[in-house]
């Protein structure tokens, strides 16, 4: 399957990188309020090594997602994602990324369109990073953060048939991004 934004009209992938910022921007506004609002959590996101990626001006990112859960029963399930190739800016990458599921569902979503706005695909690859995967029955976003820094988002072509029946399901997932 090909990842470029050809697939999605102008008008769908301008909504999707207008959406993609606001969400970006809304996230930073609640780190740095935790962060006001609790002296140990403005500790903790100041004592964090400065952002490799996190400064970088924002472009243009695209691809599709694999977005695996299996449900945890007596202990936790795995969550897996894999992405690729996608784009971010000019560049193709792949990503990789696992965590546990501590919900009692799974989800299982193959081939997602997420589009939004990451930094630069070259101060992103080689740096771990955290996907925070938001899932609801008629939205997808995934955050992306360095260490505690929220440094991206994706939001979900909602067209997507799989969010038909969809449950609500948020997870986490640490991986890294490599050049394709």
């Amino acid at each position: 399957m090909s990842n470029t934004l050809q697939e999605v009209s102008k008008e769908h992938a301008d909504a999707l990188a207008i959406l993609s910022k606001t969400a970006l921007d809304q996230e930073i506004a609640r780190s740095e309020a935790a962060g006001k609002q609790n002296a140990a959590i403005g500790t903790l996101l100041r004592s964090q090594p400065e952002s490799k990626c996190g400064c970088q001006p924002k472009v243009q990112a695209c691809g599709y997602f694999c977005i695996s859960a299996s449900p945890c029963a007596c202990g936790p399930g795995n969550i897996v994602v894999t992405a690729g190739p996608m784009a971010i800016g000019n560049r193709n990458v792949t990503f990789t990324g696992t965590g546990a599921n501590f919900q009692p569902d799974g989800i299982n979503m193959s081939n997602v369109y997420f589009s939004g706005q990451l930094p630069p695909a070259e101060s992103l690859v080689g740096v771990q990073v955290r996907l925070h995967i938001e899932i609801t029955p008629y939205s997808g976003t995934i955050y992306v953060y360095e260490n505690f820094t929220p440094v991206g988002t994706l939001i979900a072509a909602t067209q997507y048939a799989g969010w038909q029946g969809a449950r609500n399901f948020s997870g986490d997932v640490y991986g890294y991004f490599y050049l394709s």
